[in-house]
């Protein structure tokens, strides 16, 4: 059970960072994604 929630609670960090690369990316008027966006910044 630990080491699930652990996983969920990395899983939910994950999402929140791409959540706000996404908004960061919007906010300066682009989505990111046409760009390579997330994927590009990983590698």
């Amino acid at each position: 059970l630990e080491i699930h929630s652990l996983k969920d609670k990395e899983v939910a960090f994950l999402l929140l960072l791409i959540e706000v690369q996404i908004s960061k990316k919007v906010f300066k008027g682009g989505t990111g994604l046409e760009k390579g966006g997330i994927n590009s910044e990983k590698e």
